[in-house]
Formats: structure tokens, C-alpha cells, sequence
């Protein structure tokens, strides 16, 4: 008599918060994403004042992604030498005095255009500094069957402080002033600093690699990587003009707000959630969509109507932007999580860390650059022509990627796929 063995019940996006562990991370992870959510529009509040330029604003944007540009190589290698609740107790304790500093700073008066920058580069750095070490410590938690669910948990810890940052800081701004922003950010950084400087007492998040196991992964890496070393070359190229293109938006807004509509600091603090609520939306809408279109697809459509809104943000009004920014964060969301799910399903594990490793670099160069571009663009022409511009290199992606998921053989979204048979 055969018996008919069930299949395993799916796993719930919170089922990872049943380990303690995890749970104390999510939880304080959540408190320094909400105070860096309200100390980034609290930054931009304080940069406009100073300079009524688009390439004020657009500088700020570049301070905080030239470090993954410059530290992305470095920050793997420190997190496959350092014991990594120690790099990261270290690293997440910078962060926070730089931001104390600066809130001392505030105290005394507004603090000069220069120290805002250098704030944001110190942060951003930390911020570079930290993710390879925080991806595999998420790792060294949990089972494996649960990090898609633990992934899924992280982005909408990300986006709800995205969401409910700008909102917070602007009480706090006006009520109190930056001081009060930046004290808050520094604080928040307290529940990951108490679980790092814990979990390096005890060995919880593992021991470093040996020299001996990083070579050997590195020497299997680059093996596995030469056969797809053109397919993956070309996604990686999308990737930069993806988003050279994209950053146009967050790089450009302030300018828009205060210029196209008018708006106030209050105002614009709910143009920033309004990123964070499309972004936030799009964890419930993804997945049926995903299954039903397949990346490339989703890809496409995605960048259409980003370069869209683009397009049409300069002709509508303050209510229209509002909408049409909520899209907007839901398209990058669509972007981003495609591309991550993308590169992970399709890299073989020992070349996942070097290829998610070349994948951040391109991304930040584009998004560095990008916003450096449209920021020079937008001083000399205005918000509407730099906007154009990245809307018509967005639609000459999606028609890339249309171009790519109508063929029938080797293209890029299957062309770089490694063998894992032996």
C-alpha cells in the first residue's frame, strides 16, 4: 500500500521572526532604519536651505552612494577576515558618533553645506561597509529554507522606515530642530549596538573564514564564472543604465518640490513616504505578478513606467505627484527586487559572492554618476529636460530587455546561468 506523502506547507513571510536571534535583529535593524529614514530628509531640509540649486540636493544623493562605489570590493574581504559581530559593533558605533557630531554641531547653528556632505558620506560608508557582513549574519541565523522569507522581512523593515521617516522628522524638525533629528539617528543605532557587542561574547554570527577555505572559494568562483563571463557582463551593463537613469528621480526631487510645486518642507517630507508606501505596496503585488509575467517582462514594464512618470511629474499637480511618486516607488522596488532574485536564483553559490559583490558596484557607479549627471544637468537646462532625458534612456532599457525576452536562445537573462551539475 503506497502512501501519498504531503507537500511541505509554504513558508510565511514571518515565520523567521520565531527564532530570537533574528528577532532581536529585525526589530532593532527597524530603529536605525527609522532614525537614517528621518535623518536623511532631515539632511535634505537643511542642504536646500542653504542652496536653492538641483545640484545641491543631487550631491547629497552622490556623498551617499560614492562609498559603496569605493568600498564595495574592501567590505567583502573585511567580512571573510573580521569576526563579524565585531566589524559590525565597530562599524555601526562610527556611524553614530559621526551623527552625534553632528547633532552637537547643530546645537550651535545650522551646520555648512560641506559638513551635511560629510555627514552623508560617513553614513553611507558605514552603510557599505556593513552589507556583506549583514547578509551573511542574517544567513548564520536562520535555516536556509527561510532567507527568502527573511529577505522579504528585510525589505519591508526598510520600506516601512522609508515610509514613516520623513513624516517623523519633520515633527521633529520643526518642532525641535535638527539637533533633535540627528540626536534620535544616533540613539537608534543603541539596539544594534548592545546584540553586536553580545553576540561577539558569544560566537553567535560565526568565526571568520580561514585563509585556506577563502582561497579555495575563490579559485571554484572564478572557475564556474568563465563560461558566463559575457552574459553577465551585458546584465551588469543594464544594471549601470538602469540606475544612472532611476536616481534621477530621488536625486532631482527636492529641486522639483520646491520649484514645480511649491512646496513646503512638511509637504515634501510626504512626497519622500510616498516612496516608501509604493515601495512598501509592491511586496504585496510582486509575487502574483511575477509568476504570471516572468522577470524579463516585469523588467520591462517597470522601466516603461518609471520613465513615464518622469515624463509626466513636470505637467501635474501636487496631488498628481503624490500618486504618481507612489508608482515610482513601487517601479524601483519592482527594479531591484527582480534584479536581486535574478542574480541570486541564477549564480551558482560559489560565484554568489562575487557576482552579487561586481552587482553592487555597477550599481552604485550608476547610481553615483547618475545622480551627479542629472544634478549638473538640472542646474544648466532645468528639473524637466534633465527628467526627459533619463526617461529616454529608461525606455531604451525596457527596450533592451523586451529585445532580450523575445529571443529564444542565449539571451542575457538565461545566458549567465551556472551549471551546478558536476
Amino acid at each position: 500500500m503506497q502512501t501519498s506523502h504531503p507537500h511541505p506547507a509554504p513558508i510565511g513571510m514571518l515565520s523567521p521572526l520565531r527564532h530570537p536571534e533574528f528577532r532581536q535583529l529585525c526589530l532593532a535593524n527597524f530603529a536605525s532604519n527609522l532614525g537614517n529614514a528621518m535623518q536623511s530628509y532631515a539632511l535634505l531640509c537643511l542642504i536646500m536651505a542653504k542652496s536653492k540649486t538641483p545640484l545641491s540636493a543631487a550631491l547629497l544623493q552622490t556623498a551617499g552612494s560614492a562609498p559603496m562605489l569605493i568600498f564595495a570590493l574592501l567590505a567583502g574581504s573585511l567580512a571573510e577576515r573580521i569576526e563579524r559581530a565585531r566589524l559590525q559593533f565597530w562599524i555601526n558605533t562610527v556611524m553614530a558618533l559621526s551623527a552625534a557630531a553632528v547633532a552637537l554641531a547643530a546645537l550651535q547653528g545650522k551646520p555648512g553645506e560641506t559638513t551635511v556632505l560629510l555627514l552623508t558620506f560617513l553614513m553611507g560608508s558605514g552603510a557599505a561597509l556593513l552589507w556583506p557582513a549583514w547578509q551573511t549574519s542574517v544567513a548564520s541565523l536562520l535555516p536556509a529554507e527561510q532567507l527568502p522569507a527573511a529577505a522579504s522581512l528585510n525589505n519591508m523593515s526598510f520600506n516601512s522606515a522609508a515610509l514613516l521617516g520623513p513624516a517623523l522628522g519633520a515633527a521633529l524638525l520643526h518642532g525641535l530642530g535638527a539637533s533633535a533629528v540627528l540626536a534620535v539617528n544616533a540613539l537608534s543605532f543603541l539596539g544594534l549596538l548592545t546584540l553586536y557587542r553580545r553576540w561577539s561574547r558569544t560566537g553567535t554570527l560565526g568565526e571568520p573564514a580561514s585563509k585556506a577555505a577563502r582561497r579555495a572559494r575563490t579559485w571554484r568562483a572564478g572557475g564556474q564564472a568563465a563560461p558566463l563571463q559575457s552574459g553577465f557582463k551585458r546584465l551588469l551593463g543594464l544594471v549601470g543604465c538602469i540606475f544612472f537613469g532611476t536616481i534621477g528621480l530621488v536625486a532631482l526631487l527636492p529641486a522639483y518640490a520646491s520649484k514645480h510645486l511649491r512646496l513646503d518642507a512638511t509637504v515634501f517630507a510626504g512626497l519622500l513616504a510616498m516612496l516608501g508606501l509604493g515601495a512598501v505596496l509592491s511586496a504585496f503585488i510582486l509575487p502574483p505578478l511575477r509568476a504570471r509575467f516572468g522577470p524579463a517582462r516585469l523588467l520591462s514594464a517597470a522601466l516603461a513606467g518609471f520613465a513615464g512618470l518622469l515624463t509626466l511629474l513636470p505637467h501635474v499637480s501636487a496631488l498628481g505627484a503624490h500618486l504618481l511618486i507612489a508608482l515610482g516607488g513601487m517601479a524601483m522596488a519592482t527594479l531591484i527586487t527582480t534584479l536581486n532574485s535574478l542574480l541570486q536564483a541564477r549564480l551558482h553559490p560559489d560565484a554568489r559572492a562575487s557576482g552579487l559583490g561586481s552587482y553592487m558596484l555597477i550599481l552604485a557607479a550608476g547610481q553615483t554618476l547618475g545622480s551627479l549627471a542629472w544634478g549638473l544637468a538640472a542646474d544648466r537646462w532645468g528639473v524637466t529636460p534633465a527628467w526627459l532625458a533619463a526617461s529616454t534612456l529608461l525606455l531604451l532599457c525596457a527596450a533592451a530587455v523586451s529585445a532580450s525576452a523575445d529571443r529564444t536562445a542565449r539571451n542575457f537573462f538565461g545566458q549567465f546561468q551556472l551549471k551546478t551539475s558536476p
